[in-house]
């Protein structure tokens, strides 16, 4: 189910937009952030999703990363920060 959503979810127009037609899913796959016996969890440190093409060159916008959350996304329990 989660490949279809990458050919076929609400944000596919933007993608096509931004990247083209021609665009390609690399990897569709699932996150899951488990918590510990009371339910808490360490907050990670902040990161890339994904590297550059080349440590040398700035070349526009190769690649973008569409999360979906599975749950309501609220303070409490842990939104993604940007």
């Amino acid at each position: 189910p989660f490949e279809g959503l990458g050919r076929s979810g609400a944000w596919v127009p933007i993608v096509r937009k931004l990247l083209g037609e021609d665009f390609i899913l690399l990897f569709c796959g699932i996150l899951l952030a488990c918590g510990d016996a009371e339910g808490a969890t360490d907050d990670q440190l902040w990161h890339t999703d994904g590297g550059h093409l080349f440590s040398d060159v700035d070349l526009p916008c190769h690649c973008l990363n569409v999360f979906v959350p599975l749950v309501d996304l609220k303070e409490d329990n842990g939104p993604t920060q940007f």
